[in-house]
């Protein structure tokens, strides 16, 4: 395998010397944005990585000295992680300003105004993460929907703390996984590593969520309600019932839908639910062949594809069509 400055170039590997080029790019895999660089003649824009599921992960420099305006917030909807490791960035969020060097990462998030400048001897990690995948994982751990937007701390330690222990996780993936990032191929590998890499870092930085991740983190669930809820999981291509589930668990119907609701936020059918049209959802955006969306969601058990589509959107923000079609790109 090449390198890259040292780095093993993976499949991504995209290189530019103009500004509307590099911007381009990267409009594809953050969100729309402004990209002004002080010597454009200077540019040398270079990005290696690897796609996962929806996320991408990889190494990024610019060769000269450029600044990055997000002007259409809206349609700015992924989490942008990076951590130099060489040069420096200074990302401006909310009025504040944040240094990022060596040891200290920084997150643009989605949906908001924000500029990010960065020297002309920046190389950094960077990970994107759309912010759709981040409030699907962390309604899974909570059990329950989130109505307001999930918010970090824009500074991320990469130097002590479980922060810290995050980027090294980051790092271990990027360059001395004996499974190596080749290993990404395989869409279950990466869909996977994927989660592994969102559910640590909602568990290790500072959000809006903290207090209460880490009230689920100290929570014992009970040893029928993880019988219920893997019995819920592994059958739910099939049609279930209420009884079905009771009787996996092997406690009362009283029992099993108050310590469910206790531990998981959430009755066992609502559950069933949100989670098929979790893995509709991966199913459409991970999905090569040529499988329609109703094809995917009758495989699914949603055998009434109407109130299928109302759910969709209701969870999800969008239609299955509209998620598609975001993709679309990705799967070609």
């Amino acid at each position: 395998m090449k390198a890259f400055n040292g780095v093993p170039q993976l499949d991504i590997n995209i290189s530019r010397k103009d500004v509307e080029g590099a911007q381009s790019w990267m409009t594809e895999i953050c969100g729309p944005h402004n990209l002004r660089a002080t010597s454009p003649h200077g540019l040398d824009f270079r990005h290696v990585g690897r796609v996962l599921n929806t996320a991408t992960i990889g190494y990024i420099e610019y060769g000269a000295e450029v600044e990055i305006e997000i002007f259409n917030s809206l349609k700015f909807d992924n989490f942008c992680i990076s951590l130099p490791i060489a040069g420096s960035q200074e990302l401006t969020y909310k009025g504040t300003s944040y240094i990022s060097e060596k040891g200290a990462g920084c997150i643009m998030a989605p949906y908001q105004a924000q500029h990010l400048s960065m020297d002309g001897a920046c190389k950094k990690i960077q990970l994107t993460l759309p912010a759709v995948l981040l409030h699907e994982k962390l309604e899974n751990l909570l059990g329950r929907r989130v109505s307001e937007r999930l918010e970090f701390n824009p500074a991320i330690d990469a130097t002590s703390g479980i922060s810290a222990n995050w980027w090294r996780l980051i790092k271990y993936y990027l360059n001395e996984s004996p499974l190596g990032l080749s290993a990404f191929g395989s869409m279950h590998l990466a869909t996977e590593i994927e989660s592994i890499i969102v559910k640590s870092l909602l568990f290790s930085q500072e959000s809006n969520y903290s207090d209460e991740l880490a009230r689920i983190s100290e929570t014992e669930i009970p040893a029928h309600i993880k019988r219920a809820r893997n019995f819920i999981e592994l059958n739910a291509k099939y049609e279930l019932s209420l009884e079905d589930i009771e009787s996996a668990a092997g406690i009362s119907r009283y029992k099993l839908l108050t310590d469910f609701k206790k531990s998981l936020g959430t009755s066992p059918m609502a559950y069933l639910k949100k989670y098929r049209l979790m893995k509709i959802r991966e199913t459409i955006v991970t999905d090569r062949s040529a499988k329609n969306i109703s094809t995917i969601a009758l495989s699914w058990g949603c055998t009434h594809l109407g109130r299928f589509s109302t759910d969709y959107r209701e969870l999800f923000g969008e239609c299955p069509s509209a998620t598609s079609r975001r993709y679309e790109s990705k799967r070609r």
